[in-house]
């Protein structure tokens, strides 16, 4: 038996796991092809649970009420401490990581690193509940002799963290026994933009397993040559702020990582076999690999690139676990294989995707994408056809596919290619139609059900680098969205309809003050449609990114920024809807309900205290009148979110036997016409009138000529039409 509480327009449910708390629920009808929002809220009596309506809703259609599970909080570090990546458990536990410029990061007891290690910044990594009122681990992870930051984040099945980042200390913390425990070093780095720190010694790029509570590396090590690597440092494709600390880890179907990312370095370590052994020449090439759990063996691992200078920023794995590969690049000479949709480069700089074997040593397929503009990938993604998508950014007339949703003129593209990348199967725009307001993406999915979602940033703070015209004004949003205004400098949250027929949600983020905005990495959407996003928030030492009542921190302790994280789900829910069949009935009447939609279980609650029932299409006998609260939970195991919950009021009555009457007026002077009026009270009854002369009638009020004098009996039955029962009166 678990504790139930309300607090805050929440539902608090006390388990012996801990504490999980649903949000206030969100409720809204669809009618006449408008979806009208309904105020909606949570009511305990005597350790039930309901929903209370306290404006009502338009009972002749479906309410649709779906509680929400979202939080936002700030690490509440007092040391600055920019934002960079962010992931998820199977639990809904969101893990945070960034960069903490000295003491003051909130840790906890026990953990890997408790203290600053030193120099001028450490990562910082944070483990919240999926509530967002707990921190349930925090730790520093850094060396002494230099800098490092967080790129990316992922978690294996047993709850297990693993960072992908950077490096520049020789003393990061490595394990015994690991693929390379020393540090390349490499030339001093200056970043083109500011970021309040630089590597004097160079690069590696490093990659850490924690265990689930973080008390202990299970795995870390250093993967390097004698330059810069992890780092995308150049003007040619760095051109958002954050752009230089892209790349991406995630695991295989053996929960084996796989990173995507860059190097400068022509020593980097591959694998015999590899698709590309060796360094393909220009400023810089993209570089993916993976390795074993425990990061003792590099299991393979090769570049990527041309002549030019290219980057890899995200990686997803196929069914097959082949590698999805993408990113930008201005080399004229990118290896392709296969037919490729685009066999040659546009201009400019380009954007790619390419895909690897499942052991690295063969590419299967490539393509460059993009316009003779400028035109990167940021993220892709695959469908549950094994189709690919890529996001990026576009600064030329990017195709539009006829029949899809698109804001013309808009600087971020969204394209789906066939798994060999031979095919575009269509293409859009989204963005305000400015052409180069450049909002840099940080999370995308496509979901089990062909919902598109996205995550992106907009304003100032991207303008440091070379998206000059970065702003947020005048994105599409919906007449739902959480956060109708903007600043120009917010994030932005976007869902497509499946196939990008139709905008179905968007949305800002952010406060009024701050240009909320992420200085690198990846953040990420769970396969249900759950954003987990990660923000460098209130910089100036504001508090004004929204957060939710009782998260860990509603506030901002430093002078400068924070580690802000957000979590929202954007219930795309099984679709469902029913209706009973008649609309309302009588005591003993069966009623018939149906079901519609793609729901492959169902649990219905008549409202009654009777049993329920698991039928697509139950039928049900109310013993008792009433007003009865018919609630659906409706379930697709393949959707996105797995249930919604839906209720409909039916209206019962007994049957009833009416009480009769009427008045007689007859006409003066012994005419022979009478007027019959009935006074019978109440609705919902049928009139029987008998004239005594062998003449009747049904309408409500009779006049009526007998054809000679004489004495007659005027009866009138009435009945009920709805529920049975009769009356007479004579």
């Amino acid at each position: 038996v678990f504790d139930l509480g309300c607090g805050d327009g929440r539902l608090v449910i006390a388990t012996p796991a801990g504490e999980v708390a649903e949000a206030a629920p969100v409720a809204w009808q669809d009618i006449n092809g408008a979806r009208l929002p309904v105020a909606c809220r949570f009511a305990l009596h005597n350790g039930t649970v309901r929903f209370e309506l306290p404006e009502g809703y338009d009972r002749r259609h479906a309410l649709t009420i779906d509680p929400v599970l979202s939080f936002s909080s700030f690490t509440g570090s007092t040391a600055d401490n920019f934002g960079f990546t962010a992931t998820y458990d199977n639990a809904g536990n969101l893990y945070g990581g960034g960069i903490v410029f000295g003491v003051g990061y909130p840790t906890t007891l026990g953990v890997q690193q408790p203290g600053f290690g030193g120099n001028t910044i450490d990562m910082g990594l944070s483990k919240f509940n999926a509530d967002g009122t707990q921190l349930i681990w925090s730790t520093y992870l850094g060396g002494l002799m230099g800098n490092e930051s967080p790129h990316s984040l992922v978690v294996n099945s047993a709850d297990e963290l693993y960072v992908m980042g950077i490096t520049g200390s020789s003393d990061f913390p490595v394990t015994a026994g690991c693929f390379d425990g020393s540090f390349g070093a490499g030339p001093g780095i200056v970043f083109s933009v500011g970021e309040g720190y630089n590597h004097d010694n160079g690069t590696d790029i490093c990659v850490a397993h924690l265990s689930a509570d973080a008390t202990q590396l299970i795995g870390s090590t250093f993967v390097g040559g004698s330059q810069a690597d992890g780092l995308n440092n150049s003007t040619v494709t760095a051109w958002n702020y954050g752009d230089p600390f892209r790349g991406e880890i995630v695991l295989d179907s053996q929960e084996r990582p796989v990173v995507a990312s860059c190097t400068m370095s022509n020593d980097i370590p591959v694998t015999p076999g590899a698709a590309f052994p060796t360094y393909q020449g220009g400023e810089q090439d993209g570089y993916v690999f993976a390795m074993d759990p425990l990061l003792t063996t590099q299991l393979w691992a090769t570049y990527y690139g041309g002549s030019g200078t290219d980057a890899c920023y995200s990686v997803q794995l196929a069914g097959n676990d082949e590698a999805l590969v993408t990113g930008g690049t201005n080399s004229t000479d990118l290896p392709l294989a296969g037919p490729a949709y685009l066999p040659s480069a546009q201009g400019g700089v380009d954007g790619f995707v390419a895909r690897f074997s499942a052991n690295g040593s063969t590419l299967t397929g490539a393509t460059y994408l993009g316009t003779p503009a400028y035109d990167q990938g940021y993220f892709v993604q695959l469908d549950q056809e094994q189709n690919v998508f890529v996001v990026g950014q576009t600064h030329g007339a990017y195709p539009v596919t006829p029949g899809k949703y698109a804001n013309p003129n808009s600087s971020q593209f969204i394209h789906k290619l066939s798994g060999d990348l031979s095919t575009s199967i269509w293409s859009t725009v989204i963005g305000n139609g400015q052409g180069n307001e450049d909002i840099s993406p940080a999370a995308f999915l496509v979901s089990n059900c062909g919902q598109i979602f996205f995550s992106g940033w907009g304003g100032t703070v991207n303008q440091f680098q070379q998206a000059v015209a970065s702003n947020t004004i005048g994105l599409p949003i919906t007449s739902d969205a959480l956060q109708g205004t903007t600043d120009g400098s917010d994030f932005y949250l976007l869902v497509l309809e499946p196939e990008a027929t139709n905008i179905y949600y968007g949305t800002f983020f952010g406060g009024p003050f701050s240009q909320e905005h992420v200085d690198g990495g990846t953040s990420r959407f769970s396969k249900t449609g759950v954003v987990y996003q990660a923000v460098c928030a209130g910089c100036g030492g504001n508090s004004d990114m929204p957060t939710t009542p009782g998260a860990w921190s509603n506030t901002n302790n430093s002078f400068n920024c924070n580690l802000g994280v957000f979590k929202m789900d954007f219930e795309v829910a099984v679709s469902a809807s029913f209706f009973a069949t008649p609309p309302f009935g009588c005591t003993g009447d069966t009623l018939q309900f149906i079901s519609t939609g793609s729901a492959t279980q169902w649990d219905w609650d008549f409202g009654d205290g009777s049993t329920a029932s698991n039928e697509p299409n139950p039928t049900h006998a109310y013993s008792e009148a009433g007003t009865w609260p018919v609630t659906l939970v409706a379930t697709d195991t393949n959707a996105c979110n797995l249930s919604d919950t839906l209720v409909l009021l039916v209206q019962v009555q007994s049957p009833t036997n009416p009480s009769p009457g009427f008045t007689v007026t007859t006409e003066p002077c012994g005419g022979l016409t009478v007027t019959l009026t009935n006074t019978t009270p109440g609705a919902g009854v049928q009139m029987l009138w008998d004239t005594g002369d062998g003449n009747t009638y049904t309408s409500d009020d009779v006049s009526h000529t007998y054809a000679t004098h004489g004495t007659y009996t005027v009866t009138l039955t009435v009945s009920d039409t709805l529920c049975g029962g009769s009356g007479t009166v004579s």
